[in-house]
């Protein structure tokens, strides 16, 4: 950083960053060339910026200003017969006005120079001249914790809002290495990678090897091994089919077990009685004939017995 240069000779700055801040003078005077190529050129001054024979600018970020209208951006040394008094700004810039309004933007034009070799654009002197900075974004991501994104390489690139960074986002994360563990092997957690730009965020952990299956104890419900206090059912181990249990057939009450006296059939008076269950009259005759006749033949074999 300097206030100002003032040579005799001529000045020749190379690939450097060269700030003057001048609060009462010119930024650069010489009686002779002023050339400057690469770097960085600052100057911000109360009188001329640049005030030489002849001036050369190739490949250079700049920023000329004067701060008094009685003085100019470039001051070049007017002869009319020399055609290295003519000059030119590299690349795109900007022109500016005394009010700091922005009078053009773009490559440079020959007529931006007046019959008196002064900077001017549309007959407006300019007080101002920046380079516009084009961005050229990197192929490379850079990150932090959270982010990535691509850096700009142009030279001097001013500094940018986050967003205005070219690709800036949030990390987009996936597993990446994951391993299942088994009974002879340990497995692992796998990391954890920005699936954009190739970020380790965090790194996985090892999982233990399985423990191998013990055999069951038998249960109460496996038919296959009943416990000791289960009762052991036929043909549940065979798996053969018994069908089911035969079920006992119903008692029935003999005659005086009801409680009830029997009736002779003698001693029966009256309409024949209807059974009960059927609705059907009982056949009294039929039914005295038969135990009439099972009483004769029961005489019979009596006797036959006694006379043997």
């Amino acid at each position: 950083d300097y206030e100002c240069i003032d040579a005799d000779d001529d000045v020749t700055i190379t690939d450097s960053d060269l700030n003057l801040r001048s609060e009462s003078e010119e930024g650069i005077d010489s009686s002779e060339d002023i050339s400057v190529k690469g770097g960085r050129l600052i100057i911000v001054a109360d009188e001329n910026v640049l005030d030489s024979d002849a001036l050369t600018l190739e490949d250079v970020v700049f920023y000329l200003q004067t701060r008094n209208s009685s003085f100019d951006i470039i001051d070049i040394i007017y002869d009319c017969n020399s055609e290295d008094v003519r000059f030119s700004l590299p690349g795109k810039f900007t022109l500016y006005d005394e009010d700091g309004e922005e009078l053009y933007s773009g490559e440079w034009q020959e007529d931006m120079l007046d019959d008196d070799n002064y900077l001017v654009y549309d007959g407006i002197a300019v007080f101002t001249a920046s380079t516009i900075h084009e961005h050229s974004w990197s192929e490379e991501w850079e990150s932090n914790d959270t982010h990535h994104w691509h850096k700009c390489d142009t030279p001097y690139c001013d500094e940018i809002d986050d967003e205005d960074r070219d690709g800036y986002d949030e990390h987009e994360t996936e597993v990446r290495n994951a391993v299942e563990p088994t009974e002879t092997e340990e497995g692992y957690t796998g990391d954890v990678y920005c699936a954009v730009c190739d970020k380790l965020i965090s790194r996985g952990t090892v999982i233990p090897m399985l423990t191998p299956d013990e055999p069951e104890d038998p249960g109460e419900d496996d038919p296959e091994n009943p416990g000791e206090d289960d009762p052991i059912v036929p043909g549940a181990s065979s798996g053969v089919d018994i069908g089911e249990p035969p079920i006992p057939p119903e008692e029935e009450n003999l005659p005086g077990e009801s409680g009830e006296d029997l009736v002779p059939p003698a001693s029966i008076e009256g309409e024949i009685p209807k059974n009960p269950d059927s609705g059907v009259q009982l056949d009294l005759t039929f039914a005295f004939a038969a135990f009439a006749a099972s009483a004769s033949a029961a005489a019979g074999l009596l006797r036959k017995k006694k006379n043997k």
